[in-house]
């Protein structure tokens, strides 16, 4: 393999931070179940469609591929999957731009928080599967 395609972080440290965002995810897509009532209503609130289908759509493929990254399992897909949910889930639940005062305040840090997480994720796919994100380079 050339030296340019090498791993940018070492082997192990790839794994420990796939685990810890696998972790990560599985965690808030408990929690998220465990509140559904409120998510639900949320949803139903800003008028969309199929509401709950919607809702355990989006904690399933967050904690099915936060526990897929946990265990190791196809971490450049699971980080491309969890990637395009941490950029659609923001603007559904934290449209900070709709809103004033202190919820205003507090769903800007959160909407930045959550597309700090995708730059996280981001990492993990590129160092897992440098192939891939050579090849999505190449496109461009």
């Amino acid at each position: 393999m050339p030296e340019a395609l090498t791993l940018l972080m070492p082997v192990w440290a790839l794994r420990i931070a796939a685990s810890l965002v696998g972790a990560f995810f599985l965690g808030f897509g408990v929690a998220n179940a465990r509140s559904s009532a409120a998510i639900i209503d949320s949803l139903k609130n800003r008028s969309f469609a199929l509401p709950q289908v919607l809702f355990w759509l989006g904690v399933c493929t967050q904690s099915l591929a936060g526990a897929a990254l946990l265990l190791g399992f196809q971490p450049a897909l699971m980080a491309g999957i969890l990637i395009v949910f941490t950029l659609v889930a923001p603007l559904i639940f934290h449209n900070f731009w709709a809103m004033e005062g202190e919820a205003r305040f507090l769903n800007r840090i959160i909407f930045i928080c959550d597309y700090t997480c995708v730059l996280a994720v981001l990492v993990l796919l590129v160092s897992s599967d440098q192939q891939a994100w050579i090849s999505l380079i190449q496109l461009f």
